[in-house]
């Protein structure tokens, strides 16, 4: 942890505890117990492991900061008090940062990774509480968490479109323009209409090279299409 990464190492520490049963040293669960106190030294011995596995996980100035500190506790509070900020204006900050994320030169793995850790941090700060409901749901709250996926699904939906600055829609796939890679002929076979009319006989294998020809025909028909439309105009009377 750097002072700016507090949500990512924060996580991934949590994860790290609660897989070793450690966790309750940080979140005061498990309080120091007396010295007379027959498990005094278990838990002197697994504080100080706590200890030492935050210490290890930090930069080097920050590690020195709390170096002289020797319960898990006050330094697992002390991190978060210094370098949590659970506010609205960071809410409002990742927001915006989604808004206008952009493929542009990103593969499709780097974009999603960085739409992923956008959405996941967002989430910490405003958590929706998991609908309880033991048949259908009348608490409403798995109708906030469908918006809130339908939501993450859309942006996802978005890879490389117009909105990022090429002008034009790029497959993904096959690197031709005008398409997604949800609706590529040479990912997903030709249309059934398009079957028919380019493969007589009911052949079942396709040559993907006539169906970028034939997808550029259709492309071509539907331009066509719409300029006609767009000549029409209303008559003065």
């Amino acid at each position: 942890m750097n002072g700016s990464n507090y949500g990512d190492w924060s996580r991934a520490l949590t994860l790290a505890l609660q897989s070793k049963n450690k966790f309750d040293f940080v979140d005061g669960t498990i309080t120091k117990p007396l010295e007379s106190d027959p498990l005094f030294k278990q838990w002197k011995c697994c504080n100080t492991y706590v200890v030492g596995w935050i210490n290890l996980s930090l930069s080097p100035d920050i590690s020195r900061s709390v170096m002289w500190n020797n319960l898990a506790y006050e330094i697992w509070s002390e991190l978060r008090r210094r370098y949590y900020h659970g506010d609205r204006f960071r809410i409002a900050e990742l927001k915006e940062e989604l808004y206008a994320a952009k493929q542009r030169d990103l593969s499709i793995t780097t974009y999603f990774t960085k739409l992923r850790s956008l959405w996941e941090e967002l989430e910490s700060f405003q958590p929706v509480p998991i609908c309880e409901c033991t048949s259908r749901c009348s608490c409403g709250l798995g109708v906030i968490q469908a918006y809130r996926s339908e939501g993450c699904r859309r942006k996802s939906r978005t890879y490389g479109g117009k909105g990022s600055g090429r002008g034009k829609i790029v497959c993904t796939y096959c690197g031709k323009l005008e398409h997604t890679i949800d609706v590529c002929y040479r990912k997903h076979g030709l249309p059934p209409h398009l079957k028919e009319r380019y493969n007589s006989g009911g052949a079942t294998t396709f040559n993907y090279a006539a169906t970028d020809e034939h997808a550029d025909e259709d492309s071509t028909d539907q331009k066509q299409q719409r300029s006609d439309e767009q000549c029409l105009e209303f008559t003065q009377d």
